[in-house]
């Protein structure tokens, strides 16, 4: 559909140059050579998925020219993809600093990001609910991105009984407003470019703590505003750090962030640098591109994208077992608890075999594992095809498929009359 709409405004223009900025336009890029389109990619993240896939990364090998804004993509993308790599910074558009004291207490917490697994939110609830008596209030601000993200934050946040200390706001036209609320900003993400959030915080005059990752590094250079994605602990440390700071320390803090976005983020150095790049093609001759749409698989772009959503899912799942894990819960305990003596799983590969190995590990009787792809798995005890399920004697079915669980329940429900459970919801509870 996009390449339909961009055809149709292709045909009525003269265009010579496209910037492409969002990974899922990588499979543009031959589509754009094959009518003598010049390419400019903008890598927003770390690289990492872009450059996995080799059918993305040969499609960005082709590329013209590559930006980036953080130096640790542009250290991956050279090292994947043997050629320059542009690091353009963001910009912001500075104005004066806001004068403001430290607060005298750090309560009002302002996370400002879209709702997305990779956002990693869920460290935030942990932090209420660990440390209820410390009255924080946070505000998350942002776009639902993912629909069953927000509602499995929506049932934690329940769980917790925190749901008086959290508002969802969505998205907030006036951010400026949401600035001057917070005490703290917090960034919690697993995964980022140079976060925008980040420097207009900075710009604000805001106190700003973010996850340990390469590109927040470059950007939060003090150890102490910075956490491990998965330690709530160590957030709360960052917290407190704030709280407690001399206010000539904060002062020199916030005066040092300032100072970094005005001069190396500023919106005038980032658009003056994409134009100069622009420019120089437009000056050059085309080059004689070697390659053909017809070389690329369409419908594996396609796949490989879906795939891509249900990796993220999945490491998500996994992380959070892992972390359920280190505080001494497992699910073998769990099936015992809700007296689940007998427990098949659906869906073998993936979290599926791991499931397996810790109810065996854990002495619940395994019935069977249900896969639609039975035959191949025969060297696994008890493998049958979801056709055979109505003849199970199991008190549950745990589904380990991390999509579609509405439609696989629906599915078995024709087969056998048993209780029916997403792995997901049976870590999130025990």
């Amino acid at each position: 559909k996009l390449k339909t709409e961009i055809k149709e405004n292709l045909d009525e223009s003269a265009y010579t140059v496209a910037y492409l900025f969002h990974e899922y336009t990588v499979p543009l890029i031959p589509f754009l050579h094959s009518r003598n389109i010049r390419t400019i990619y903008s890598e927003r993240l770390d690289g990492a998925w872009v450059t996995t896939e080799p059918l993305f990364a040969k499609a960005l090998g082709e590329c013209d020219v590559l930006t980036c804004n953080s130096l640790p993509a542009k250290k991956r993308l050279e090292d994947k993809l043997g050629k320059s790599v542009y690091e353009i910074k963001n910009g912001r558009r500075n104005g004066i600093l806001v004068s403001r004291k430290r607060p005298l207490e750090v309560k009002k917490l302002l996370v400002p990001c879209r709702i997305s697994r990779v956002k990693n939110l869920g460290i935030i609830l942990e932090l209420l609910h660990l440390f209820s008596h410390d009255g924080y209030h946070v505000r998350f601000v942002g776009e639902i991105e993912d629909k069953v993200y927000h509602t499995e934050l929506l049932k934690q946040t329940e769980r917790y009984g925190v749901s008086d200390s959290i508002e969802f706001l969505g998205y907030a036209a006036d951010m400026d407003a949401q600035y001057e609320w917070a005490d703290v900003l917090i960034l919690p993400s697993l995964q980022e470019g140079t976060p925008n959030v980040v420097l207009e915080a900075f710009s604000k005059g805001l106190a700003t703590l973010v996850s340990d990752i390469p590109a927040e590094r470059e950007v939060v250079e003090d150890d102490n505003l910075r956490f491990p994605p998965y330690d709530v602990n160590a957030l709360k440390r960052a917290i407190d750090y704030v709280a407690y700071m001399p206010r000539h320390d904060y002062d020199q803090m916030i005066k040092k962030h300032y100072e970094l976005v005005t001069t190396e983020y500023s919106i005038e150095k980032m658009t003056s640098s994409f134009i100069h790049i622009a420019e120089e093609m437009m000056d050059n001759n085309l080059p004689e591109y070697n390659i053909s749409e017809a070389e690329y698989d369409k419908e594996e772009f396609e796949r490989l994208i879906v795939e891509y959503g249900k990796k993220e899912r999945l490491s998500s799942l996994l992380l959070s077992w892992i972390k359920k894990s280190r505080n001494g819960c497992d699910i073998a305990s769990y099936c015992k608890k809700n007296a689940w003596n007998a427990v098949s799983i659906y869906g073998f590969k993936g979290a599926g075999s791991i499931l397996y190995d810790e109810l065996k590990t854990g002495g619940v009787n395994v019935d069977a594992v249900i896969d639609r792809n039975a035959e191949g798995l025969q060297s696994i005890d008890g493998v049958i095809p979801p056709e055979k399920a109505g003849k199970l004697r199991s008190d549950v079915i745990i589904v380990s498929v991390v999509d579609e669980f509405q439609s696989i329940k629906k599915y078995l429900e024709n087969y056998c009359n048993c209780e029916i459970v997403s792995l997901n919801d049976v870590v999130e509870k025990m």
